[in-house]
This record gives structure tokens, C-alpha cells and sequence, in this order.
């Protein structure tokens, strides 16, 4: 990422250390100097000199969001965020519109810049929203292919079938691998038709920035933390994204952790 030379001043919001190139971060931070005003984050990874290195740093690698560290949990904007971040409790039909647009179309940062615009008055993102329809059809169909992952069992159609969690007491995981760019489905809301499911859930699918094929876990047990699981330098530790060709070694990981 190149910060243009006109903008003076930078303040970075909610991006984590690069987990798979830690010098990009240092890198990235010494290339902006005395513009870089602040820069708050929340996930895991991030070592003390660059939290004491040239420019601010409001690092808390304990807040539920990153946006508890901008304002009051009881302003409605903080609450939305946190809802968004941690998946727990219903985001507000504001929110919802927001991540609708963005999700729409998730490589165009012009929709993001709408939002912001959205938030101060301008009503324009609604269009935007509308088109989230058809991302939302397909997840829901990518949902209906989840499969369960046990020690004996491999592959167990769950399409159609009505499972008690408490079937899942030895068996916590659920598996997807998806056949359309992931650009054309929601993968947050994929993982969290898993987690309905069983305690963790995997979805393969292509990283709609680089290409690259990858496989992404999310958990729903607080005691899990899968940036150490798979020895990651950062990231969010309920949910971790790891190339395809770790995906046998993702599977044979997650079935074999204890079941509390």
C-alpha cells in the first residue's frame, strides 16, 4: 500500500500486523514518518518497539473492537461496530445497509468512502445495498453444503439435516469448500452458518485480492485461540485464514483439540 505524498497527515484504523510478512508492517510504517498521526488496532501480533516506533499507537490486543478504543461502548455507532466485529448480538438496520454496500461489491473502496459520507448525511448507498441480494442467495446455498469432519467420519452430508449441537459433543467440526469467487458470497456469514452447526467451521475459497487459494477457520469457543493454534504472528484469534496447502493440516488440528 503507497499512501499518496499530497496527504499529510495518515491515521490507520483496525488493520492488523501483515501475519505473513512482518517486515511489510515496518516497512509500511517507516514509509509514512511524521505522517502517520495515530494508529489504533485490536489484534493480536503486534511487538513493543513498533507500538513505541515513530508515530502513535493505541494498541489494545484485548478489545473486543477496535472501535472501543474511538469511543463509548453506549454510542450507537461503537455498538454496531462491536456487533460487526465479534459476531455476538443483531447489528442495527444502519449498520446492516453499511455492510450490505461494502459486501456488494467488496473490491471497490469508492463504496467505503460512501459509507463514511453515508454516516455524515448523504443518502446515496442504498443502490449499493440492493445488490447484496444475490451475495446473500449464494451463501445460502454455499451454507446448505457444509459437511461434518470427525476422526471417523469424513465428509458426512449435512445438506437438508436438522442437527442438535449436542450431536457434535466429539465431532466440533463443519466443512465447506466453496465453488464460486469469493467476491460472489459472504464469507463472514458463511462461517457463521457453520458455527450453527458445530463449534468451528472451514470454508475454502480464492483471496479476491491476491488470487490465491486459501482455507479460512472461525471458532465459537472463547477458548480457542487460533492465531497460537497454527502458530500465526497475528491476526484475530477466532478467525484465521491459511493457504489451501495447509488444509489437511488445518483439519487434522482443529479434529484433534480437546473438546472444552
Amino acid at each position: 500500500m503507497e499512501i499518496p505524498d499530497d496527504i499529510k497527515k495518515v491515521y490507520v484504523v483496525d488493520i492488523a500486523m501483515n501475519n505473513r510478512d512482518l517486515e511489510m508492517t515496518e516497512r509500511f510504517i517507516e514509509s509514512l514518518g511524521d505522517r502517520l498521526v495515530v494508529w489504533y488496532d485490536h489484534h493480536e501480533g503486534w511487538s513493543l518497539d513498533l507500538t513505541t516506533a515513530r508515530g502513535g499507537r493505541v494498541i489494545s490486543q484485548t478489545a473486543r473492537a477496535c472501535a472501543v478504543m474511538l469511543g463509548h461502548s453506549s454510542d450507537p455507532l461503537v455498538s454496531d461496530a462491536i456487533v460487526a466485529d465479534t459476531r455476538e448480538g443483531k447489528l442495527s438496520e444502519r449498520a446492516q445497509l453499511i455492510e450490505y454496500a461494502c459486501k456488494a461489491d467488496i473490491r471497490n473502496d469508492a463504496i467505503r468512502v460512501a459509507a463514511v459520507k453515508w454516516l455524515l448525511g448523504d443518502r446515496s448507498l442504498r443502490e449499493a445495498a440492493k445488490k447484496y441480494a444475490a451475495i446473500q442467495k449464494e451463501t445460502e446455498r454455499l451454507a446448505g453444503k457444509y459437511q461434518l469432519i470427525s476422526s471417523d467420519e469424513i465428509n458426512t452430508d449435512l445438506n437438508g439435516i436438522a442437527y442438535d449441537l449436542d450431536d457434535f459433543v466429539e465431532t466440533q467440526v463443519v466443512f465447506v469448500d466453496t465453488d464460486i469467487p469469493a467476491e460472489n458470497f459472504d464469507l463472514t456469514q458463511l462461517l457463521l452458518a457453520g458455527q450453527e452447526i458445530a463449534e468451528f467451521a472451514m470454508a475454502t475459497h480464492t483471496d479476491f485480492r491476491s488470487g490465491e487459494n486459501m482455507v479460512t477457520v472461525a471458532t465459537r469457543r472463547k477458548s480457542a485461540n487460533l492465531v497460537k493454534i497454527f502458530g500465526l504472528p497475528s491476526g484475530a484469534p477466532f478467525r484465521v485464514t491459511l493457504p489451501i496447502a495447509r488444509l489437511e493440516e488445518v483439519k487434522k488440528t482443529i479434529r484433534s483439540l480437546p473438546t472444552n
